[in-house]
């Protein structure tokens, strides 16, 4: 091949890898880590960055730019070894979490990688050893780092595009990761099966050179296409990656602005509807002592109405203080961990409004899934609890909560009185339950159990 062939074929190929470390890095160094795939990405930098320098070198040894071809082959050799280890090292780094064989697997790469460095460096020392030997290292380091490293590298890349699923990301980063699964396959066979002549099998039979005769053009070609194609995906990943991120900043300055406006909110009620709401009251009752005085009056036909009137201004007056006292929360999606603790907080805000015992059972979550739209799932609690107050005499209510790998469920039941629903016979709170539970893509149902005296309201949402 000519210089200038040499030239158009290796340095887009070491720009298509070296771009891919540069994005790797910044994506590590700008990114938060809750994604598992980010602890990583040093690895795959290392890669990058070293592979596509080693592409570079390349076009140095070709053009007999060193004094010593020997010399250049082995830095070539030795920048190969280290860009295969990082690169075995990062698809093994994505599997670790899938047991202790996975563990055993990275010791064993650690240890495969020392001994490469080791052979290479020695054999700069070692008497009579030539080209040709460097080649036969180049081609057994393909064949034991290179082309494992690629396949393990496609594994960890699909278990990482699974793995992202249960995170708050669009689905374009999935694409975008299971793109790159495919060219790191390709990428493994073209560069750790078809390797430099050696006078071995199978390199002597399935080289570079035999690849150009039955293809007509050199295997870098592929090489340098997957590398190309795995950049611009990684491109597409930090991208949507830092769209992701903007848009939760947004979500956090939207949270602030609203914490701000519910504050104001809250001073204007207290110092004007709810003393407003208080000295109703007051006068409700002077009203109802100056009418026993009246002769011939008798408060008691009255008694009933006016009672409820005290309540209904004194549970408005509750509401509002509760009104003031709630957190503001994020809207959109919430851990299931912090979903817990919500739902405990929420139970025992219900338990002191209403003056009846709730327990709280929950499981542990066996997914990491975002549960969309908190606020609805609680709102649904409150609803269901209130209902259970309204219809039955001290009621003791349990409410359970569990996450299992297809869903989530929600449910309160209470053991003060059965009560099956109709749909005809759906009043407003139980038609705003079962549209909460329509825009959280899931179902209510609403069962009174004859025999144990009891109904169950169940809010399941798949995930």
């Amino acid at each position: 091949m000519s210089p200038t062939g040499t030239i158009a074929l290796y340095l887009p190929y070491g720009l298509a890898f070296f771009v891919l470390g540069v994005i790797a890095l910044v994506i590590r160094r700008t990114r938060p880590s809750s994604i598992p795939l980010l602890a990583e990405l040093p690895w795959l930098a290392g890669f990058g960055l070293v592979h596509g320098v080693a592409e570079w070198h390349t076009i140095f040894v070709r053009i007999d730019a060193f004094s010593s071809a020997f010399l250049g082959y082995w830095i070539l050799l030795v920048l190969n070894v280290l860009s295969f280890w990082f690169l075995t090292r990062f698809g093994t780094g994505l599997l670790v979490g899938y047991g202790k064989a996975t563990q055993r697997l990275m010791q064993w790469v650690t240890g495969l990688g020392a001994l490469w460095l080791v052979a290479v460096l020695a054999s700069a020392v070692l008497p009579g050893f030539s080209t040709h030997h460097l080649h036969a290292l180049d081609a057994f380091c393909r064949y034991s780092l290179g082309f494992p490293g690629s396949l393990a590298t496609a594994a960890g890349l699909f278990s990482a595009a699974e793995a992202v699923k249960a995170f708050e990301v669009p689905r374009r980063i999935v694409r975008a990761l299971l793109v790159m699964v495919g060219c790191f396959l390709v990428y493994g066979v073209s560069t750790g099966l078809v390797v430099p002549e050696a006078s071995f099998v199978p390199a002597s039979i399935f080289n570079t050179t035999a690849f150009r005769e039955l293809t007509g053009f050199p295997v870098q070609v592929i090489r340098a296409l997957s590398a190309g194609i795995a950049a611009v995906a990684f491109f597409i990943v930090s991208d949507d990656i830092r769209h992701s991120r903007e848009q939760r900043l947004v979500r956090l300055r939207e949270l602030a602005l609203r914490t701000q406006e519910r504050e104001r909110l809250g001073h204007d009620l207290h110092d004007r509807v709810i003393q407003r709401l208080f000295a109703a009251g007051l006068q409700l009752e002077g009203v109802t002592d100056q009418l026993s005085d009246l002769h011939g009056y008798s408060p008691k036909q009255h008694e009933q109405g006016l009672v409820q009137v005290r309540q209904l201004i004194n549970e408005a007056i509750q509401t509002m203080r509760n009104f003031i006292a709630a957190p503001v929360q994020d809207p959109h999606a919430v851990v299931p961990s912090e979903f817990l603790v919500l739902l405990a907080d929420h139970c025992e805000r219900l338990r002191g409004r209403f003056g009846v015992s709730i327990v709280l059972q929950t499981a542990a979550a066996e997914r990491t899934t975002m549960i969309e739209m908190p606020n609805e799932w609680f709102s649904v609690l409150e609803e269901a609890v209130t209902n259970a107050v309204r219809h039955a005499r001290k009621p003791h209510i349990q409410v359970s909560f569990r996450m299992s790998k297809a869903d989530a469920l929600l449910a309160v039941t209470n053991d003060g009185k059965a009560i099956d629903v109709e749909p005809a016979q759906f009043g407003t709170g139980i038609s705003s339950m079962k549209e909460r539970a329509r825009r959280l893509g899931g179902e209510l149902t609403i069962r009174g159990l004859q025999h144990s005296n009891s109904t169950v309201v169940k809010l399941v949402v798949p995930l």
